[in-house]
C-alpha cells in the first residue's frame, strides 16, 4: 500500500473509531479518548476486553501489565 494511501486510511478509521466512542460513551468519550492518547492501553483493545468480558462474565478478573489500568474500569 502506498504511504499517502495507508496514511488516509490510518486516518478514516481514527476518525470512525472516534464516532464510535462518542456515540456508545456520551459525554464520557472525551475522557476515555484522553486517557488513551497519555500512553494508556489503546482504546480498541479496552472495547475488546470489555467486550469480552461482557460476554464471558469471570467471577474474578486479573490484570497484569496494564500501563494506568485503563482496562479495568
Amino acid at each position: 500500500m502506498h504511504a499517502l494511501s495507508a496514511r488516509k486510511a490510518f486516518h478514516y478509521c481514527r476518525a470512525d473509531l472516534r464516532k464510535k466512542v462518542i456515540r456508545d460513551f456520551g459525554e464520557n468519550a472525551d475522557a476515555l479518548w484522553a486517557q488513551v492518547r497519555t500512553g494508556s492501553i489503546k482504546l480498541y483493545d479496552a472495547l475488546v476486553i470489555a467486550d469480552v468480558l461482557k460476554s464471558l462474565r469471570p467471577k474474578k478478573i486479573l490484570e497484569v501489565g496494564a500501563y494506568i489500568g485503563f482496562s479495568a474500569r
